[in-house]
């Protein structure tokens, strides 16, 4: 007979002993950033789950950017130490599954802050979208994504099959075609009021809320809106096709009288591993595209961030310079300029050493007069307008480039000539008597929208006289937030701005030109 092994004591278990639970610290809790401590995925199969490290290397990683509105103002989740929550995402359908892990939990009797609900967090961002079991998430990886493929090619219109170059480069279709070595992806055309899309794009919204600054979810029952999405299609070693979204855009069809609409782009999102490569651009072609078929009125975006209008500038002005009648309009006005015949009586000093303490000095004066060459004419405006459905805000806009894209950039005469002109029409859509209304020492100014001039204004407040004997605007304090600062000093900072901004686009832009046949100098960074 075998010997009866004995056990210790402490191997003994009793029965009725509880599982041992998660340690509670007693320390000072800080909290801990939201956004640091969530980390998202995007996967298509078991095998990409098993190994982040591989998918944090290619870039198919990154955390949150606005996790404020899920935790409170200050972007904190307390009750915890060694937080780590890692939210797996289905590359297509986009079902969410998140893995919760801490070191301990942490009590702390003086704080204010309630230990942040984990589960109930995830349920609020990423709502029926959410996995709560890891198999399940596993097992439908295959099963959503299939569905959602099935949905795509039953409802789904491809607008086009667009082309990435692998440099980088841009893509312009305008008079003289779509240009370049490429790769292939689709950009498809689904109506939001199909109830399968409005479910998927109900999945879709958590990551725009996480991702792009003061979002808010849009109206779904709304019957006008309208999604455009850009696909990757992955071929794999057994022959089947593996899709992937690379981004998406929402765009509201808003009816325009008598018998037209505009379309205006309310979201857009390139996911953060596939930005910077082109695809935020191939959708914007589309949304043009559709418009043109369409005879729409005009394209319009709702509240561009800097990224976006960036993009759109860089776009229009490549289309623009494809366009016969705005080619033939600049050269007048670049001859012009040539000339340095702004005015007698227009100066422009601007200074790095102005005070001699490396800060710069500005004085600007002049008699406000009209300089309707330096414009585009509202022929060309209209022409523009119905042929590429670039509105007129947003083509004076790409005009200043334009003219700024052919200047000689070695002659200083010449472009200080343009600042000027720039400066005067700054001055011009900040300060022109004709759109300012006056009462109680207040100012209001209507400054137009791309979409909707009639809401569109700002208030300053006024010290006395703000208008020269010449009718021209001279410098009024005005309080901001630091104290009292003059307007001078406001519009400097605007000029200053605003000639970056042009100088950046433009130096894109120049190194596409070659390829359109389109000559201009090379702008220097």
């Amino acid at each position: 007979m075998a010997p009866v092994k004995r056990l210790e004591p402490e191997q003994v278990k009793r029965a009725d002993e509880k599982p041992k639970r998660k340690k509670v610290a007693f320390v000072k809790d800080t909290g801990i950033d939201a956004n640091e401590c969530v980390s998202v995925y995007l996967v298509s199969s078991l095998e990409e789950m098993q190994d982040a490290k591989k998918l944090e290397d290619q870039g198919l990683s990154f955390n949150p950017e606005y996790m404020e509105q899920f935790v409170g103002e200050d972007g904190k989740i307390y009750g915890y130490k060694g937080l780590k929550i890692d939210v797996w995402l289905n590359s297509l359908s986009f079902h969410a599954y998140a893995d919760i892990q801490y070191e301990n939990k942490i009590e702390d009797s003086k704080s204010e802050k309630r230990t942040t609900d984990l589960k109930d967090l995830m349920k609020k961002i990423f709502g029926q979208g959410l996995m709560e079991d890891r198999d399940a998430f596993i097992q439908s990886l295959s099963s959503n994504s299939h569905h959602i493929e099935s949905l795509i090619h039953n409802v789904g219109e491809i607008i086009e099959t667009c082309e990435i170059h692998t440099d980088k480069t841009l893509t312009v279709q305008g008079d003289s075609g779509i240009l370049g070595t490429v790769t292939s992806e689709e950009i498809i055309h689904l109506e939001l009021a199909d109830p399968g899309v409005k479910e998927w794009h109900s999945r879709l919204v958590p990551l725009v809320l996480l991702l792009v600054e003061g979002s808010q979810p849009i109206e779904q029952d709304d019957t006008k809106w309208e999604m455009y999405i850009a696909i990757q299609r992955e071929l794999l070693n057994e022959g089947d096709t593996r899709h992937k979204l690379l981004g998406f855009c929402i765009v509201y069809r808003f009816y325009h009288y008598p018998d037209s609409t505009r379309l205006r782009i309310s979201q857009i999102l390139v996911f953060p591993p596939y930005q910077g490569k082109g695809h935020g651009l191939h959708i914007l072609e589309a949304v043009n595209k559709i418009a043109v078929q369409r005879d729409s009125y005009d394209v319009t975006v709702e509240e561009p961030s800097l990224s976006l209008q960036e993009l759109r500038d860089c776009m229009d002005t490549l289309r623009l310079l494809s366009f016969h009648q705005v080619r033939c309009a600049i050269k007048p006005v670049v001859e012009r300029l040539k000339q340095a015949k702004v005015s007698d009586n227009t100066t422009l000093d601007h200074s790095l050493e102005g005070n001699g303490k490396g800060e710069s000095s500005f004085a600007l004066k002049t008699n406000s007069k009209s300089r309707s060459w330096w414009f585009p004419s509202p022929e060309l405006v209209e022409e523009v307008r119905k042929h590429l459905k670039i509105n007129k805000k947003q083509f004076k806009r790409c005009w200043e480039t334009l003219v700024f894209l052919n200047l000689d950039q070695s002659d200083s005469q010449c472009q200080e000539s343009y600042q000027i002109l720039l400066m005067e029409q700054i001055m011009s859509e900040l300060f022109d008597n004709s759109s300012e209304k006056i009462a109680n020492g207040k100012r209001v100014i209507d400054i137009g929208d791309d979409h909707d001039s009639s809401n569109s204004f700002m208030m300053i407040r006024t010290k006395g006289s703000n208008a020269g004997t010449d009718g021209s605007v001279l410098p009024v304090p005005m309080e901001d937030g630091n104290g009292v600062e003059s307007r001078e000093d406001q519009l400097k900072a605007v000029f200053e701005e605003r000639l970056e901004e042009i100088t950046h686009v433009a130096d894109k832009v120049s190194r596409h030109c070659k390829p359109l046949g389109i000559q201009v100098p090379i702008v220097s960074p």
